[in-house]
C-alpha cells in the first residue's frame, strides 16, 4: 500500500467549513472534532473554534466542551485551532461576565489537563493551510512502514 493524497473529512455539523486549497475534502459525521482524515477518523482530529465560539464553550457550554476535550485525549493527533488572535478577546468580551485573563487561564488549564495543544491562527485561510500541513505530515507518517526492531542483547539466549 502507498499513500495517495489525503482526503480531509469535514464534520456535517460544521456550519461554516474552511476551504482547502491543496487537498480534496468531503462532508461526513465525526465523533469528535471538526476536521479529520479519511481512514484515520479515530486517530487524527482538529477542533476549530472562532473566538466567539471559544468564549461560549468556556462559559455557558463549558461542561460539554470539557467532555469533548476529554474525548480528544484518545487521538494520536488532536489540536484545538482557534481562528483569531488573543488580542481580539476583549472586543468579544465586552458584553460577557468574564475576562481575557479567565479565558486564557482556562485554555492553559485545558492544554495541560487534556494534553491538547492549542494553536491560534489569525485567518481562516491560514487555519485551513495549517490543517492541510498537519494532515499531510500525519498521513505521510501513518503510511511509513514499521521498522524492524532487533532483539535486545542476550534475548536469543533467553528464548532457547
Amino acid at each position: 500500500m502507498t499513500p495517495e493524497t489525503p482526503l480531509i473529512i469535514i464534520d456535517n455539523r460544521e456550519q461554516t467549513p474552511l476551504t482547502f486549497q491543496h487537498f480534496p475534502s468531503r462532508r461526513g459525521t465525526l465523533q469528535s472534532g471538526d476536521y479529520s482524515l479519511d481512514r484515520f477518523e479515530n486517530r487524527f482530529t482538529v477542533e476549530r473554534k472562532s473566538i466567539g465560539d471559544l468564549i461560549g464553550s468556556l462559559t455557558a457550554g463549558r461542561d460539554r466542551f470539557e467532555r469533548e476535550c476529554h474525548r480528544l485525549r484518545g487521538y494520536d493527533f488532536a489540536r484545538l485551532l482557534i481562528v483569531g488572535h488573543p488580542d481580539q478577546l476583549p472586543f468579544h468580551l465586552s458584553r460577557r461576565k468574564t475576562t481575557s485573563k479567565a479565558i486564557m487561564g482556562s485554555l492553559g488549564t485545558f492544554e495541560v489537563r487534556y494534553r491538547l495543544p492549542i494553536v491560534w491562527e489569525p485567518s481562516e485561510a491560514r487555519a485551513a493551510a495549517l490543517i492541510e500541513k498537519w494532515a499531510w505530515y500525519f498521513y505521510r507518517e501513518a503510511w511509513r512502514p514499521f521498522k524492524i526492531l532487533h532483539a535486545p542483547f542476550g534475548a536469543a539466549e533467553i528464548n532457547k
